[in-house]
Order: C-alpha cells, then structure tokens, then sequence
C-alpha cells in the first residue's frame, strides 16, 4: 500500500464539506472516510455510499475525490440479492422490496468491477457471493443481513394484518398514510428483536452474523483487524477516534 497516496486522499476527504444540520455524527463520516481507503487499497472491490448516509454535499464531494483521482464510479438504484419471502403477497413483497430502492454510490478502481457493478444495477439482481465480492463483505454477514430483512418484513405484515383485521384495502391504506403501528403480539415482538440484532464489527461498516460475532477468528472479526492496521497506517489520530467512540 501506498502511503502517501492513501494519506492525500484522506486529507481529502477531511476536507469536504459536511451537513451542519446534524444529521449524521462525526463516526458516520470516519467510516465513509475509511471505506473508501479500504478500496483505494485493495481491501474491497468497491466503496458504497448513500445506502443510510445522505449526505448529499459530502457524497458528490468523494465522487469529485474519485474522478480526480481516475477512479470509477457507478450510481444505481439499489440491487437485491434474495427475493422477498414467498409467504408474504406479491403486492406487499413489490413494496417491501421498492421500499429499500433508491440510489446508490459506487466506487472502484477495477475496470471489472465497474462492469460487475453495472451487470448488477441494471438487472438490480445480484447473488449473496456476488454482492459479498462486491462490497467486501462475508458472505455470511451479507446473508444474515438479508435474513434481518425477512424478519422485518414479516413483522410489519403481521402487524398490518391485526391492525386491519386482514383487510387487504385497509393495509394498504395504512402504508400509504404511514401509519404508527406497534407490535402486541409475542410473534411480533419477536420478529423485530431478531431484525433489530445488529453488532457492527469495529473498524468497519460489517454487520456481523452470529457466528462472526461469537468467534474472534471468523471472517468478519479478521477484516476489522485489517480495517484497525489500516486506520493506523494512515493517521493515528484518525484511528484513535474509533476506539474511543466505542468506549463513549
């Protein structure tokens, strides 16, 4: 790895301009800053922004850090990699579904990996192997992500379905005013405690699977390790923030 190259480009990415309003603390921008070191080199295929960080005027600042620096970028709606559960109705699974839509960006130094990107985005189909790749991810982590999705999924049905007393009409009625619903029922509350398990590895956007998150040596465990070295190996300072953050 390249030092000095990695130490010029984090100082730029310092050096964009950020939201003021708030909506995202100073960790949120250490990780972005990180993850987009971690493809500079090499750790993963490609850098992903805009995917629970919307922001919008640091978002096209790293775009314009990228195309400066000859790298590849590619934005999309967001693929899927499982379908929705066959248990629930179609209309309900196409909104589930087009609820998780939206643009994303995407960053990578590889001429494949742009074009996987775009094979990805066009089709917005993807298999687990294939987006773990991708993102650099495990592809267990990856899998129990989407397994988090299906817990959510089931749980807000069930709800819309005792709130409306199975009246297709009336669920939809409810989406579409964004209605309050909570869990009452056993069932419920424990479908929402299983989609909410999530444990991020230090160092690193990764949510962990359970087996990542029991084992110090899974695969998740051994790229934070990576993510640590290299956070050190550019700026101690900038590395120190991270432990910190996980003792305030």
């Amino acid at each position: 790895m390249h030092r000095d190259l990695l130490l010029r480009t984090f100082r730029k990415l310092q050096d964009l301009p950020r939201d003021g309003s708030g909506c995202h603390n100073e960790k949120a921008y250490r990780q972005e800053c990180l993850d987009f070191l971690a493809m500079v080199a090499g750790m993963k295929a490609a850098f992903m922004t805009g995917r629970g960080f919307d922001d919008p005027e640091w978002i096209m600042g790293a775009i314009g850090v990228a195309r400066k620096m000859g790298l590849r970028v590619r934005v999309g709606s967001m693929w899927r990699a499982k379908p929705i559960r066959a248990d629930l109705p179609d209309w309900f699974a196409e909104f589930a579904e087009g609820a998780r839509g939206g643009d994303a960006v995407f960053i990578c130094t590889e001429r494949e990996t742009a074009e996987a990107l775009n094979w990805a985005l066009q089709r917005g189909r993807v298999t687990i192997a294939g987006e773990a790749h991708l993102l650099g991810y495990p592809k267990c982590c990856v899998t129990a992500e989407y397994r988090r999705d299906e817990y959510l999924d089931r749980a807000y049905h069930m709800i819309l379905e005792r709130t409306a007393n199975g009246d297709e009409a009336q669920i939809r009625r409810l989406i579409d005013e964004g209605a309050q619903l909570y869990p009452k029922t056993p069932e419920e509350e424990a479908l929402l405690e299983k989609a909410s398990q999530i444990n991020v590895a230090p160092y690193t956007s990764i949510n962990m699977c359970e087996s990542c998150l029991l084992d110090p040596n899974s695969p998740a465990r051994r790229l934070s390790e990576r993510y640590e070295q290299l956070a050190y190996f550019i700026d101690r300072p900038f590395a120190d923030r991270f432990a910190y953050a996980r003792l305030e």
